[in-house]
């Protein structure tokens, strides 16, 4: 029921496999909306934009003996993720280390396609399915969004005062 056990699993993948990835590079994973992030540094931000029941699932059945059987059936959500990675210097945005930041993070994202509960990071072991989300079958499925360029800078549009950012999109 708590949405934030989700984002939690991912940005677990996202720390844990960009530092085995890089394991000189010492990264921070955030949820902040990203026009908030203002002075970070070796950032990556997943923030949760939006939510919408899946399609797919929406008619199944529950327990029709139940006097409420939409109460017993699986609740199936699709969550609408924004990626972005933040890095400023002293000399201000340095594009080439965000530019690195977004080639593990979405190396991680692509690898971990599927997150249950035997999911773990190669080499140490870790799990990364939220504490809470294991051992209830359930399973997160990360999909990269086609999104188009044009698309993009309309989710950016409604903050004026910014350039679009490097961003991926993900469900």
């Amino acid at each position: 029921f708590d949405l934030s056990h989700v984002t939690a699993s991912l940005t677990r993948a996202l720390k844990f496999n960009i530092q085995r990835l890089e394991p000189t590079l010492t990264v921070e994973v955030t949820t902040q909306p990203p026009e908030r992030m203002s002075g970070a540094t070796n950032t990556v931000n997943l923030y949760l934009y939006h939510v919408a029941e899946d399609p797919h699932y929406r008619n199944l059945a529950g327990n029709l003996s139940d006097a409420r059987p939409a109460q017993t059936k699986p609740m199936s959500l699709i969550l609408y993720y924004i990626l972005t990675t933040h890095h400023e210097g002293e000399s201000g945005f340095e594009t080439e280390i965000e530019q690195r930041l977004m080639g593990h993070a979405l190396k991680t994202l692509h690898d971990f396609a599927v997150i249950d509960d035997e999911t773990r990071i190669p080499g140490n072991g870790t799990e990364i399915l939220h504490p809470d989300l294991r051992g209830r079958d359930n399973r997160l499925e990360v999909t990269l969004r086609p999104v188009s360029p044009e698309d993009a800078l309309t989710f950016w549009s409604a903050e004026e005062r910014q350039t679009a950012r490097l961003s991926a999109y993900y469900e």
